[in-house]
């Protein structure tokens, strides 16, 4: 234990002299979280229908152990917590406009304790991009909606 917090004071005074976001890996899953994690492997696309003309795809990469906190430095404050994630993936989004197309965005994700929210944050420059209510029915199905919408769910399945 005293080697941990030792390695977790060096990373964070190392960091102090950079000012760069710090990962730090420490809060375990919870029950539902771990089943999040289980459950985003591989590729997963929004289910097409008359008002879906182009679905936004997610390609889940690599996972981790347990929640990973990234400290962000203040001036004010000192170290402060700014998110944590549970993974890698790639949104797959169409724009719109002059320059319509697929686009590819790198972002953390992460499932809140109950597992009825997901954020995406881009890792360019680690602002949230994407929050969303949460309902994951099977390891082959999930629906979500924007946050404190009344609107319809977008289905996703695994391709």
């Amino acid at each position: 234990m005293k080697k941990l917090v030792f390695a977790l004071l060096a990373v964070v005074l190392f960091a102090a002299c950079k000012k760069d976001p710090v990962y730090v890996s420490q809060h375990p899953f919870s029950e539902k979280q771990q089943k999040a994690v289980e459950t985003f492997v591989g590729d997963w696309a929004q289910d097409s229908s008359l008002f879906v003309l182009h679905p936004d795809t997610l390609l889940f990469g690599r996972s981790s152990d347990t929640n990973v906190v990234v400290l962000e430095y203040s001036y004010m404050d000192g170290w402060v917590e700014k998110f944590q994630y549970q993974g890698e993936v790639v949104l797959r989004e169409y724009k719109y406009g002059t320059d319509a197309g697929y686009r590819d965005i790198p972002c953390w994700w992460y499932v809140d304790y109950s597992a009825d929210r997901i954020e995406l944050w881009r890792k360019e420059d680690s602002v949230r991009y994407w929050r969303r209510e949460l309902k994951i029915s099977s390891s082959t199905h999930f629906a979500c909606r924007s946050v404190g919408s009344d609107g319809s769910w977008s289905q996703f399945s695994k391709i």
